[in-house]
């Protein structure tokens, strides 16, 4: 498998579907392209047909993934009061929280992990974080908590477990692994804006009453753009997140623009809405156009034949990383160090 299958991109974008497909093929191109909420969502709409074996394989995985949002979710309040507690707010973005606003039921966003971003005036407590949702990790007896600060910001973010027993439990077994930011952009080299971020974050209501810190419409889309560089344009669940976001949400374009111009993202911000929209047959507000050696590196790095293409498209993700904290304009020194290096 590779490129989604026809009816999963007008899925994507919100379209409507009818009809019947290769019901194996359908459903193994919507577990490749973590698309199989949104397929089960039309199945039980009655839109799209599937054969009773197919139906079945995907309504377990459906539930599956219910399951895991659901764990997933207990750990982004664990995490959240455990860190109030401290005296510390947290930022989640991605994920649970992308699914609730964006998504019409529980499961038809995919998830695995839980990211979350410490607000900039409390990164020299980082340590503390870590030990309150980890409190045996390796780390905290390896490092000091200036070193363990570090190298959470040389690699822009840790992958802690949460130790918590949460109740929900998938049948895997998985525990839940938190991504903590000190950065949010996370594309190489030390973002610009990391106040600026802060203030565009807003509470936000799940399900059971309690309360968590979001990022605005317009910082979030920002995100999942950008990400979409990292992530080689792999996947097509990256692709209906943002045209979810854009259907649901007014976006202030004026401050967009002025967030990526003082970032200096423009080339692989715009190049990548241009490239979900022109997929998904979607439109938006025009964008301030792009050009120059950058967008040309852009476009050979991530050309329409290596995006969508599920799994296979993961291949050679780290060599096309190393490049986006090159397209940083007015950044040359510090992108030029980050690609010797080799982070992003």
């Amino acid at each position: 498998m590779a490129h989604p299958d026809p009816l999963l991109l007008a899925l994507a974008a919100g379209h409507a579907v009818t009809g019947e497909r290769d019901s194996r093929g359908l459903v193994d191109s919507a577990v490749e392209h973590r698309m199989t909420g949104l397929l089960w969502s039309a199945v039980e709409r009655g839109e799209v047909v599937l054969s009773p074996d197919e139906r079945q394989r995907l309504s377990v995985v459906d539930m599956a993934n219910r399951l895991r949002e659901q764990q997933i979710e207990r750990a982004l309040v664990e995490a959240v009061r455990r860190a109030r507690g401290l005296g510390i707010e947290l930022v989640t973005f991605k994920g649970v929280t992308a699914a609730r606003r964006w998504y019409d039921r529980p499961g038809e966003r995919p998830t695995s992990d839980l990211d979350l971003l410490v607000a900039p005036h409390d990164r020299a407590r980082y340590a503390e974080i870590v030990r309150a949702l980890n409190p045996t990790n390796d780390l905290l007896r390896d490092l000091t908590p200036e070193e363990l600060l570090d190298w959470a910001v040389r690699d822009q973010a840790m992958n802690v477990r949460l130790e918590a027993d949460l109740g929900a439990q998938t049948w895997s077994g998985q525990p839940v692994t938190i991504d903590l930011h000190v950065d949010l952009l996370k594309y190489g080299i030390p973002g610009r804006q990391a106040e600026e971020i802060w203030a565009h974050t807003h509470l936000f209501e799940l399900d059971g009453g309690e309360t968590v810190r979001v990022l605005d419409a317009e910082v979030a889309l920002v995100h999942l753009l950008l990400h979409m560089n990292r992530d080689r344009f792999a996947y097509l669940i990256a692709y209906a997140d943002v045209a979810r976001l854009l259907r649901r949400e007014p976006i202030d374009w004026q401050y967009v623009h002025q967030f990526v111009a003082r970032e200096g993202l423009d080339v692989p911000v715009y190049a990548s809405l241009d490239a979900v929209t022109q997929s998904l047959g979607i439109t938006v507000p025009a964008h301030p156009p792009i050009g120059g050696w950058r967008a040309l590196l852009w476009k050979r790095l991530w050309s329409p034949r290596v995006r969508l293409q599920g799994l296979e498209g993961r291949k050679g993700i780290r060599r096309r990383r190393r490049w986006l904290p090159v397209m940083a304009r007015g950044r040359a020194i510090e992108g030029m160090s980050a690609w010797i290096r080799g982070t992003s």
